[in-house]
């Protein structure tokens, strides 16, 4: 079967807006236990107050005190073991995994970064069901240290419960380290590393600082169709490097790194440069950049990220560079042109603006709650009175949020996170309210200037728009389901990503902002198809019917002039590196006959902002909140687009198709597929 070219399943939900917010959840750590901590295996650790443990022969569940009947919450440590095998597969088989009598509903994506030692970390949120419609959710993080496997789960019967304990889950999973095992189980502090015998530093070629010099903008179509990898290889241009820790200085790069080849590189500060050699090769997810010689020597390791953002261009981090007072730092280096405008533009949005804030409670009851001002200099007023404002803006570049903290006049010591989306709405988030202001939306670029070049001769043959849903049973009972599209175009090309809005997003003449082809070429032959550079699949078409490595394709039906009714659900779980914050949101979506709806959305959320971004730094502020939240307005479905015109002027268009039939074969509005997200109608008596 070709690969799923998605990032994500219609289960494993792609958190947008303020839904990308991760379980604070600190990473495990490699470093050495401390007294009066708890041992277990090689883990150390301090369990929360009032928290009883119960260890077994491999793994230590804690449970928190005064449990109502029926509810869970849990927190698994596994005893750690020996491990040499692939760390990113053996992680997606465990959090595949759900108790027995469950199956899976939803999966955020599994998300890797390294701590400041270099060892590699995954964590993924997930969302099991049982047979009663019952829910379970499960947060799984996982650690690769040298020759072993460390795992810790966070399990709640309910989202309130879920919410309930995460300062403590929090606080504990800050706390974990391991060492190396005795032969009894119990865990012992390593012994102190020895300094490095000295060492004459390797020569640098060419040696000193040069005169920087700027690079020729690369033309990445014609490296691509010349065999270049960008998902392997560092495109030979010019890289922006901002610091990943608690600041609001985005507008400038601490400096710029030019990748010259594929063997050598130039880092840029001020009007000099200072040059070395690197080499690349495949990490345990990502491919690793290891810089040889020059002035990147001393930085740890460096990771290569194509994926997300891979319409717009490359970004690098760097692990561990170091400062002068002996400190160190990670950074991101956004590609020059269209990926570091998206970079400057998500910085941007994280930056509270001036302005008029309307604030309400966030309790469900909706209460006028006064006027939030946001003045220049990081001022604010908030009820006749005022003070200053902080917002950490690059401390997790990864977050599509902020931190804000609040001193002096009614908000002192109040935290807060701040955000702005595609629909143009601002928002403050406390724990108690919301702040909010709709302006006109400032969008990324979605396309490129140019035109896609003509497919090669002897491609295409095929019209139509066509998704293919597989279900595939996992290991203990789970269930992911995935969707696959083609949009064929006869002249040889083939769109493979969702569509935004509509069909027409699968208009084959346009490129990317980076300058590739939206479309990918297909060709058929002998039985087969090849589409891209993926491997010849069979194929057949019959009556009209296309099959595709014997599925069976199904067309998109246009939905016409739908009327929907009733209550569609949707839940979402995102997971990030580095442990500093999360949040599990659920969404529902209410349809009338007359043309309005009605979306209430729910969640909560924990953020911990630290001097690395990471959990491994030290803590500089945070918030936690659960919100309830209610708006609405018309509704028309055009085709395959769902069009939402918000009372407040805001107004969003989303994909919108039915994935499955009835018995009888017509569309099964029980099942809403909706902007990469699946929306289920509500029975009666169903939560």
């Amino acid at each position: 079967m070709r690969p799923n070219r998605r990032t994500e399943g219609p289960f494993i939900k792609k958190a947008t807006g303020k839904m990308s917010i991760p379980l604070a959840l600190g990473l495990l750590t490699l470093c050495a236990g401390w007294a009066g901590a708890e041992t277990f295996g090689d883990l150390t650790y301090t369990p929360p107050p009032g928290w009883t443990a119960q260890p077994s022969a491999s793994t230590l569940s804690l449970k928190p005190p005064n449990l109502a009947a029926g509810e869970v919450a849990l927190i698994t440590l596994s005893k750690g073991s020996d491990f040499k095998g692939d760390f990113a597969a053996a992680f997606d088989q465990l959090s595949k995994t759900g108790p027995t009598g469950y199956t899976l509903l939803s999966r955020s994506k599994a998300v890797p970064d390294k701590d400041q030692n270099g060892v590699a970390l995954i964590a993924q949120a997930a969302v099991f069901q049982n047979a009663s419609g019952q829910p379970l959710y499960l947060y799984y993080v996982a650690a690769n240290p040298p020759g072993r496997l460390e795992i810790l789960v966070y399990t709640a019967s309910s989202l309130s419960t879920f919410q309930k304990y995460e300062p403590a889950v929090t606080a504990l999973a800050g706390s974990v380290t391991f060492g190396t095992p005795k032969a009894s189980g119990t865990a012992t502090a390593p012994p102190p590393t020895k300094p490095p015998p000295t060492k004459t530093p390797p020569q640098t070629t060419p040696p000193g600082t040069q005169p920087a010099v700027s690079l020729p903008v690369p033309n990445l179509a014609k490296l691509v169709a010349g065999g270049f990898d960008p998902e392997k290889q560092p495109i030979p241009d010019e890289f922006s490097c901002y610091p990943d820790l608690s600041s609001d200085k985005y507008q400038t790069p601490v400096f710029k790194l030019q990748i010259l080849n594929q063997t050598q590189y130039r880092v840029v500060t001020g009007k000099t440069a200072s040059a070395g050699t690197f080499t690349t090769k495949k990490g345990s997810v990502f491919y690793d950049v290891q810089f040889k010689t020059g002035p990147l020597a001393s930085v740890d390791s460096a990771t290569l990220f194509w994926g997300r953002d891979r319409e717009y261009g490359q970004n690098i981090k760097l692990y561990r560079y170091p400062l002068k007072d002996d400190r160190t730092l990670s950074l991101e280096c956004y590609q020059r042109g269209p990926r570091d405008a998206l970079a400057q533009l998500g910085f941007r949005r994280k930056d509270p603006q001036i302005g008029k804030y309307a604030c309400r409670s966030s309790d469900g009851k909706n209460t006028d709650q006064g006027t939030l001002e946001v003045l220049a200099e990081r001022a604010y007023r908030y009820k006749g009175s005022g003070g200053k404002y902080s917002a950490d803006i690059l401390g997790d570049q990864s977050n599509d949020f902020s931190s804000v903290d609040f001193t002096g006049g009614p908000l002192d010591d109040t935290h807060a996170s701040y955000s702005e989306d595609d629909l143009g709405e601002r928002e403050f988030s406390f724990r108690a309210m919301k702040c909010l202001v709709v302006v006109k939306p400032t969008l990324p670029l979605k396309y490129g200037a140019g035109k896609a070049p003509a497919p090669p001769k002897g491609t295409g043959g095929l019209t139509g728009a066509y998704s293919l849903q597989r279900q595939q049973v996992q290991v203990g009972g789970g269930i992911q389901m995935v969707r696959d599209f083609y949009m064929f175009s006869k002249n040889g090309y083939v769109f493979t990503g969702d569509p935004d809005t509509s069909l027409a997003d699968a208009d084959c003449t346009r490129i990317f902002p980076n300058g590739l082809p939206i479309c990918e070429v297909y060709r058929l032959g002998s039985g087969q198809i090849t589409i891209g550079s993926d491997k010849p699949v069979p194929f057949q078409q019959k009556g009209g019917v296309l099959r595709l490595d014997g599925e069976k394709l199904e067309p998109v039906r246009p939905l016409k002039d739908l009327k929907l009714a009733g209550d569609y659900k949707s839940t979402s779980v995102f997971s990030a590196p580095g442990g500093t914050g999360g949040g599990i949101f659920e969404t529902v979506l209410k349809f009338g006959k007359d043309g309005r709806f009605r979306r209430e959305a729910s969640g909560g959320v924990s953020i911990t902002t630290t001097t690395t971004g990471t959990s491994l730094g030290d803590v500089t502020g945070g918030v936690s909140s659960s919100s309830e939240r209610q708006n609405g307005g018309k509704y028309t479905l055009s085709g395959n687009t769902l069009t939402l015109s918000y009372d407040d002027g805001r107004v969003e268009k989303k994909f919108a198709m039915l994935p499955q039939l009835t018995k009888s074969g017509q569309p099964d509005t029980e099942w809403l597929y909706l902007g990469d997200d699946d929306y289920f109608l509500q029975k009666p008596g169903k939560k």
